[in-house]
């Protein structure tokens, strides 16, 4: 995983408001065991980084507003991306939990821009609670919208709530993550009911401050880190991260 180069942190129980923790510098392979590696996940993420403002704008354009309308929020852009494997099934392996890669969620972020190889295995939700088979078209990129998109919209562009399905092959994606700056706030056409999402059994409340909204998804995603690094806070019920009383 890779993201916006940042800082090293010293005292990370100290860094307040506790969702700049996120920021930090990234663990580079050594050049010799991938030579060029770093070079070009640096223009990758450079060229995504044009287009995803031009998607910005065309998507502000869609719901008659201007195409600078979200400019404000990513004068720092906290972008992320990853590349993930996922293992193929094998033939004692058949069993519900084994089949799922990831579970249902929406991405907590504005956008997300996905390169798949030819596998398979990508699933979204349609409104009426369908799943549907996002089967790899050749030379293109999924693109599902963010949790943050959602409340930035009114509600009117609605996050993309999405899963992935093992197969019989292994599964390589290339997921990247376009997300406002850490500490922008979403108030423009937000409001209650665009800040309410399905997942999580309801419990999944959408978090105007990009930062909070990009913590709670690692909490979730990853307890053990969130225990192991982060001992002072906790994920309540409804997605917010807290300090332990008394911290």
């Amino acid at each position: 995983e890779f993201g916006s180069e940042g800082e090293e942190l010293s005292a990370i129980t100290d860094v307040n408001p506790y969702y700049l923790r996120l920021q930090g510098p990234n663990q580079w392979p050594n050049e010799s065991t991938c030579p060029n590696f770093r070079a070009r996940v640096e223009k990758f993420v450079e060229e995504m980084d044009v287009l995803c403002r031009r998607l910005t704008s065309a998507l502000a354009e869609v719901l008659g507003l201007p195409p600078n309308f979200w400019d404000h929020l990513f004068t720092e852009p906290h972008m992320q991306m990853k590349i993930c494997r996922y293992p193929g099934l094998s033939s004692d392996s058949q069993s519900a939990s084994s089949l799922s890669g990831v579970g249902a969620h929406s991405d907590s972020g504005f956008l997300t821009l996905l390169l798949q190889d030819d596998v398979g295995g990508l699933q979204v939700q349609t409104s009426a609670g369908e799943w549907v088979d996002v089967n790899p078209i050749p030379n293109t990129l999924v693109v599902n919208l963010g949790e943050i998109l959602q409340l930035a919209s009114g509600g009117q562009l609605k996050a993309t709530v999405h899963r992935v399905e093992r197969r019989d092959r292994e599964r390589i994606s290339v997921p990247y993550f376009w997300n406002p700056r850490l500490d922008a706030t979403v108030t423009d056409l937000a409001s209650e009911e665009a800040s309410k999402s399905s997942t999580h059994g309801g419990g999944n409340v959408i978090h105007a401050a990009y930062g909070a909204n990009a913590f709670k998804s690692l909490a979730r995603s990853h307890p053990g880190v969130l225990q192991r690094h982060h001992p002072d806070l906790v994920l309540d019920s409804n997605g917010s991260v807290v300090h332990v009383s008394g911290s």
